[in-house]
């Protein structure tokens, strides 16, 4: 088995679509990765690596550096929430478009009259404001003198129609619960910035929180791209009639499917190891430069936790549609699986058992990362799990094409063919 094992390693490793395969991996690092991480240099001001300096009087730094010591965050904050969102839906109101953004992706929304009509009809319920006496404050630039009341009623009644104007508008508009907090920013404090400081230094020896933004960014290229690799190895049999040599018996099914499949999964992993080690060194000579430590294992630890599962997955079930129908169907179904996986418009916290590609895109909350790190434990194994049962499916498949009781292809080309032709009888008559 190991022998055969090789033999599809080296088949492999000279296709082209295997050699396009790790250059777009190379890209997206890159591209992603690499420009992301490589102004944390100590060379660079904002390096996530420089221990911050304390500032006694933060707002006066705010005005004469237009910006605060150590960045700001978003926050739920009602006194600044309730007017800028409610600015933003006139605005939008005005220009008769409203913007959603479903799947990560903006869409512009034109209501219908009647749900016009209920806009204005919360604006002016959480105004106090008629439409006219709104368009007058908006044209002499007094919006801002609208008397908002935060408290907390007045707030939850207000979330409650934000609620029903992003029912109205769509999934994810500027008023879901998601994205209200946008609207709001306060400064980070300096014992905020100095306890993320020490968890990336000193619990996370940096290299753990750079390998978790790593595998973010990989974790998109291996939950699609893979599935063309498989694809096209898999269907090569057919076009290189090797079909008969194939469904022969000198090599059980087992033996067959196992050496394919470990050899597309330990050679798509190749290139990620490789990139892996890159990276390592990348931190180390960074680190280096602050005589700080790094975990040398980080990015091989989250490639094979991480990574690995997602890659396993895609193989195994792109494997198994392959087989099934001796078509390219596993590619289409594939990039809708990817789809919804990567574009549900959240970047960090999404962890159930549907998730194929898990998204962490920052280097820092190793605090919510270690919250959720068993949900991700179990998302791992699920799908580790999954693999397992489609690769069974593929060797039982195939024992059934050996023994000439399944054709789906021949059987559904014929069909193909006949409806065909029938399709053209039809109108030359």
């Amino acid at each position: 088995m190991f022998n055969l094992f090789l033999k599809e390693c080296k088949q492999l490793g000279k296709s082209l679509i295997y050699i396009v395969f790790i250059c777009i991996a190379i890209a997206f690092y890159t591209t992603q990765y690499y420009s992301s991480i490589k102004g944390n240099d100590p060379q660079y001001i904002g390096s996530a690596l420089i221990k911050p300096s304390y500032v006694q009087n933060v707002e006066k730094y705010n005005k004469e550096n237009d910006g605060y010591p150590y960045g700001s965050t978003h926050e739920e904050i009602p006194k600044q929430v309730m007017p800028k969102a409610t600015s933003m839906m006139y605005e939008e109101h005005m220009q008769g478009i409203y913007r959603a953004y479903p799947y990560g992706f903006v869409k512009k929304v034109k209501l219908s009259k009647e749900h016009t009509k209920r806009i204005e009809e919360i604006l002016s319920q959480t105004t106090g404001e008629s439409l006219s006496e709104l368009d007058k404050l908006h044209k002499t630039k007094k919006w801002n003198e609208i008397p908002f009341s935060s408290t907390s009623k007045d707030y939850a009644i207000f979330k409650k129609l934000m609620e029903e104007a992003n029912n109205i508008i769509g999934k994810q508009s500027n008023y879901s619960k998601e994205n209200l907090r946008r609207f709001g920013v306060r400064p980070i404090t300096y014992e905020e910035s100095m306890k993320t400081y020490k968890d990336l230094i000193e619990k996370d020896k940096i290299t753990n929180g750079f390998a978790r933004i790593f595998s973010d960014y990989m974790g998109i290229v291996m939950g699609l791209f893979p599935v063309f690799v498989v694809v096209s190895f898999i269907r090569k049999d057919r076009k290189s009639n090797m079909k008969e040599l194939i469904y022969s018996r000198r090599v059980s099914s087992a033996k067959l499917i196992l050496s394919r499949y470990s050899a597309l999964v330990i050679m798509m992993m190749i290139p990620i190891f490789l990139l892996a080690i890159v990276s390592t060194l990348q931190a180390v000579s960074i680190s280096e430069k602050l005589n700080l430590t790094v975990d040398y294992f980080a990015f091989f630890k989250y490639s094979i936790g991480w990574l690995m599962p997602t890659l396993m997955a895609v193989t195994a079930v792109s494997m198994f549609l392959t087989l099934l129908t001796e078509t390219a169907i596993a590619i289409p179904v594939q990039m809708i699986w990817w789809y919804s996986s990567v574009f549900k418009g959240v970047l960090i916290g999404s962890y159930d058992l549907s998730q194929l590609v898990i998204r962490f895109n920052t280097i820092y909350d190793r605090d919510e990362f270690v919250s959720i790190i068993y949900n991700i434990f179990l998302n791992r194994i699920f799908f580790i799990s999954l693999s397992a049962i489609f690769v069974i499916a593929s060797i039982y498949i195939l024992n059934l094409k050996r023994i000439g009781r399944i054709d789906f292809y021949d059987r559904y080309s014929k069909c193909f063919t006949n409806f065909k032709g029938k399709f053209k009888n039809s109108f030359s008559k």
